[in-house]
C-alpha cells in the first residue's frame, strides 16, 4: 500500500478549546464524535466536523516527534481579513503570490 492520509493539526490559536485541551502542533485527529477520520482527506475531516454540533469528542494521538517539513510556493495572494467565513481572521495566514 501507498501513504495513508492522515489530518494533522497544523496550527492552535491561543486561549482556544483545542488549546485549553492540551492539544498540540503536530497531533493527529483519529476520531470526531465516535466518527472514524482515520485515513480520511482533509476535505472529509472539514465536512464532518462541519456537521457536528453540541459538545464534541476528538479522538487525538499526540505526536511526539515533529513531522517532516513541506515547503510550498503560493500561486495567488491571500488575506484571511478578506474572507468573510474565517471565524478567527486575525489567526489567518496572509500570503503573496511566490511566497514560500
Amino acid at each position: 500500500g501507498g501513504v495513508q492520509a492522515r489530518i494533522l493539526v497544523s496550527r492552535i490559536t491561543q486561549e482556544s478549546a483545542a488549546a485549553a485541551a492540551g492539544i498540540a502542533v503536530g497531533d493527529e485527529l483519529l476520531e470526531a464524535n465516535g466518527i472514524s477520520l482515520t485515513g480520511e482527506n482533509v476535505n472529509v475531516a472539514a465536512d464532518v466536523l462541519g456537521r457536528l454540533q453540541g459538545v464534541v469528542a476528538l479522538k487525538m494521538r499526540r505526536c511526539d516527534k515533529p513531522e517532516k517539513s513541506m515547503h510550498v510556493r503560493a500561486l495567488i495572494d491571500y488575506s484571511p481579513l478578506d474572507v468573510a467565513w474565517i471565524p478567527c481572521p486575525s489567526g489567518g495566514l496572509a500570503f503573496a503570490q511566490g511566497d514560500i
